[in-house]
């Protein structure tokens, strides 16, 4: 089913996640699958991720003069959510080190994998 407005408007088909989850098994899997070592900077959630992206632009607004509206941003970050919900649920149990942030980018408790002989 739909996780958003974005996917349950305009993408009722399912076409973006499906790009998405080929380009991911397919011509990105040698990359994620040449990395030595995962590290992961852990958002709070995804409302903390869409603020910091909101931030990110209004900061380039102020100093440049153009940038996306936070209308602009939300749509824009919307295409990234299922993903972006699915990595913050499930790369924390394998990821080999995972950093959790704070929603003012403060940092946690670093946690690394525990390391096996085999």
């Amino acid at each position: 089913p739909p996780i958003n407005w974005l996917e349950a408007e305009e993408d009722t088909a399912g076409i973006w996640r499906r790009h998405v989850n080929t380009a991911l098994g397919g011509p990105y899997r040698p990359l994620l699958d040449g990395t030595d070592l995962v590290i992961m900077l852990q958002a709070p959630d995804f409302g903390a991720v869409l603020g910091w992206r909101q931030m990110q632009e209004a900061k380039l607004r102020a100093r440049t003069g153009s940038g996306m509206s936070d209308a602009e941003v939300a749509r824009f970050v919307r295409h990234y959510e299922r993903l972006t919900r699915h990595l913050l649920a499930d790369l924390p149990s394998w990821a080999d080190v995972v950093i959790p942030l704070d929603a003012d980018h403060g940092v946690g408790a670093v946690r690394y994998a525990v390391q096996t002989n085999e």
